[in-house]
């Protein structure tokens, strides 16, 4: 058994996040390079905006929205055109988790499998915004797909290298073991035009407090011969997200592109970029949705021993009606039934006024405890 730190790699990218303002403009972004880096935050942020997706509002519920006294009466009267986004930005919390919850990258720990229909089992370890550990478990089996002229046997397995590392050492972690084969059809559960191009296969399961989705992964060599990683989470063919990492063609960035499918429909598309600005992780989450476009900007900051997110804000209406603003989230538990509670702050202005923040409006929202959703899901039933 080893643990080993997935390892960031950094390259010059587009979009900055400027201080003390609310524009976005341009800083690096995170280059996520190797396959088994690229398909565990797939399958980690995949499986969590599926989760969230599909669960019922029972378990996402608004509890409360104030509006603060301290602003002036021209800002209490004007409507907030956020307010209608943030049950969307919601549903990716816990997927930020996964990205900025632990600075230093995500912790992986090579576990034997538990299940024999299932060669490998990695365990990843988030932190959440209450500083708890959220783990995760992905149980998996891997295909490399080639050519006869690219080997000499029918059927090669290659394994991990045995490595240790130091306590205070930061490796990045190794492909993982897989499969060659030259005889296996191409037969993959979700079809795709590209399948005769596919490379490598991963095929299994992401739990998390006895919640489990199936994960299928791709990796693809296309016309110009560029890599792209796809994934999907999945219940059915008909409800899953898919999410694939390639280069957007709008800004030469390497994203990490979503799709939400629910009873074969697409409900929602969005962008996630990694970035780095003076050593801090930051998250960059596009969302478009009926011909609105938004940006938000993702960090986290600690004060008086309370850590939250702080979110720079870009948002471009259909008839192109704009706003640009500031949110904080903050997160408290129900030690009794363990649900977290979010407050979303929409900020009067980013500095304060006498040590505080000063806000426009405030809402709230629930999460209930993993284990508890699949009483009131969405979620159809696999087995029926």
């Amino acid at each position: 058994m080893k643990k080993v730190i997935l390892g960031l790699i950094l390259i010059a990218g587009a979009f900055t996040f400027a201080a003390c303002s609310n524009t976005i403009t341009d800083v690096e972004t995170v280059s996520f390079e190797s396959d088994s880096q690229v398909f565990a935050i797939e399958a980690l942020s995949s499986a969590n905006l599926l989760d969230t997706s599909l669960v019922s509002t029972l378990s996402y519920e608004p509890l409360s929205d104030v509006v603060t006294t301290e602003t002036t009466t021209e800002t209490d009267d004007e409507d907030l055109i956020v307010d209608d986004q943030i049950d969307e930005v919601d549903k990716y919390l816990e997927m930020m988790d996964g990205f900025l919850g632990n600075n230093n990258g995500l912790s992986v720990q090579i576990l034997e499998s538990d299940r024999a229909e299932y060669e490998n089992l990695i365990s990843y370890t988030t932190v959440n915004l209450l500083g708890k550990e959220v783990v995760y478990y992905m149980y998996y089996n891997e295909t490399l797909f080639t050519n006869p002229d690219d080997s000499t046997s029918d059927e090669t397995t290659t394994e991990v290298p045995e490595t240790t590392t130091e306590a205070t050492t930061t490796e990045e972690i190794s492909d993982l073991a897989y499969t060659v084969s030259m005889n296996r059809d191409r037969r993959f559960y979700f079809n795709d035009d590209d399948d005769d191009s596919v490379v490598y296969l991963l095929e299994g399961l992401i739990v998390s407090n006895g919640i489990e989705y199936s994960v299928e992964g791709k990796s693809i060599i296309d016309e110009d011969g560029n890599e792209i990683f796809r994934l999907r989470s999945f219940v059915d063919r008909d409800n899953y997200v898919f999410v694939a990492y390639k280069t957007d063609i709008l800004d030469s960035t390497k994203k990490f592109f979503f799709k939400v499918v629910t009873d074969g429909v697409i409900v929602s598309e969005s962008k996630v970029r990694v970035t780095e600005e003076e050593g801090k992780l930051k998250v960059m989450l596009n969302l478009i949705e009926n011909g609105d476009e938004a940006r938000y900007l993702f960090s986290v900051m600690e004060e008086d021993g309370v850590t939250f997110y702080h979110i720079k804000y870009d948002i471009t209406k259909s008839d192109n009606t704009k706003e640009v603003g500031n949110i904080l989230i903050k997160a408290t538990q129900d030690e009794t039934n363990g649900e977290v509670i979010y407050t979303y702050q929409v900020l009067e202005r980013e500095n304060k006024i006498n040590n505080h923040y000063q806000y426009k409006y405030q809402t709230e929202r629930k999460h209930e405890n993993r284990s508890h959703r699949d009483e009131h899901s969405n979620v159809p039933n696999k087995n029926a």
